[in-house]
């Protein structure tokens, strides 16, 4: 249920963390019909209790909604911005990143602090004062693919009905376009042409915003965004 209020109707994480104490206090109540002490519980429903979660994302990692993607962190120089890969130690989930910004320019080191420290459950962990996550590219492409039907649409993109017919000037989508319809791959065939390959058509923007609205007196903040879109596939989707 927290899921899918999460990824359907838009429920943020804070309100998914409300969700489950709500859940666990009702099932707490439950348990506790038969006894009037907490501590009468039984070995199996304090169990139960202790390891039920507190954070929607824990729930959604289990589903593995989300693709790959990895959190670098950014020096928040704005003469520098130099991104740092972590690092994992044995099988830790917790990323490793270093605490200074190493990059060095015209022979002098940055040395800006890369990291501030979050008190997440309990325990402090130090974390990216500026992020950067990144989505593995094949990995999105793979999960496109694998969605039912996605392929033939993306593969049937180039087959529109105003390609190559100079008497239609009504343009429907991008491959109505001059451009792709005369864009031709390094072996002088039309890129289109790949045998049992997938050609496909991608759009690359850069943004950014103020998430907390842009108010005169309001707060400031900014959130980049690079996005990329295939255009293979319909208009709609």
């Amino acid at each position: 249920m927290v899921v899918a209020c999460s990824i359907i109707l838009g429920v943020s994480r804070r309100g998914g963390s409300f969700m489950l104490s709500i859940l666990k206090y009702i099932i707490q109540l439950c348990f506790m019909r038969e006894v009037s002490n907490p501590e009468s519980l039984s070995p199996h429903d304090k169990k139960l209790l202790s390891g039920f979660p507190a954070d929607p994302c824990s729930i959604e990692a289990k589903f593995h909604l989300e693709g790959k993607h990895t959190i670098y962190a950014v020096c928040p120089n704005e003469a520098c911005h130099a991104t740092y890969k972590p690092t994992f130690q044995d099988d830790s989930p917790i990323p490793i990143y270093p605490t200074r910004c190493t990059q060095s320019r015209f022979g002098k080191v940055c040395k800006e602090f890369l990291l501030r420290p979050r008190d997440i459950e309990r325990q402090v962990i130090s974390k990216p004062i500026k992020p950067f996550v990144y989505f593995d590219f094949k990995d999105w492409v793979g999960s496109l693919l694998a969605r039912p039907g996605f392929e033939d649409k993306m593969d049937s993109a180039w087959n529109t009905s105003a390609s190559g017919d100079p008497t239609i000037d009504r343009m429907h989508d991008i491959f109505d376009g001059e451009m792709l319809r005369d864009f031709n791959g390094p072996d002088g065939k039309h890129f289109s042409v790949g045998g049992e390959e997938g050609r496909y058509v991608f759009s690359l923007c850069v943004d950014f915003f103020n998430p907390l609205s842009n108010k005169q007196a309001g707060k400031k903040a900014s959130v980049g965004l690079i996005s990329i879109v295939c255009l293979n596939l319909p208009p709609k989707l």
